[in-house]
């Protein structure tokens, strides 16, 4: 180790600036990675003066924050897979039906949303100063426009 010039011995990877005038000294365990929820409950993962700081202590520290990372992680891990499974379901499917993806969405999709007779006549009220043909002669643009 390394002196900082003013008594205070720092390990070089912290710059003796940081170390409040060289009093504090944080030496941060090699060996800690991680992996530190496996390392021993009293290894030293820093020290703050003569107090020590051990893994355990950072652990439970950590703990909450990381248990939701972890989930969070799982949590976009299984958005994803569920994204590339339906894609490939789509692409699957489209091919078996010699259609193109957004073909088959539009298949798909126009079987799911059905339009009523009372949405047309509607639209069709709604509209009617604008359309100079009958209800049922404009019923398929109303229909597709829906």
């Amino acid at each position: 180790m390394a002196g900082n010039g003013n008594g205070a011995r720092c390990d070089g990877r912290v710059p003796a600036s940081l170390t409040a005038a060289g009093a504090i000294c944080v030496f941060l365990a090699v060996s800690w990675t991680a992996s530190a929820p496996a390392a021993a409950a009293d290894q030293l993962a820093g020290q703050v003066g003569a107090e020590r700081i051990t893994t355990a202590e950072l652990e439970r520290r950590l703990a909450p924050e990381l248990q939701r990372l972890r989930h969070e992680d799982y949590e976009l891990r299984r958005q994803a897979l569920d994204a590339l499974i339906d894609e490939r379901l789509l692409q699957q499917e489209a091919a078996r039906r010699k259609l193109s993806v957004d073909a088959l969405l539009q298949a798909e999709v126009r079987d799911l949303i059905a339009v009523t007779p009372e949405e047309i006549a509607a639209t069709y009220e709604m509209n009617r100063e604008q359309i100079t043909q009958s209800r049922e002669a404009v019923e398929p643009q109303i229909r597709a426009y829906l």
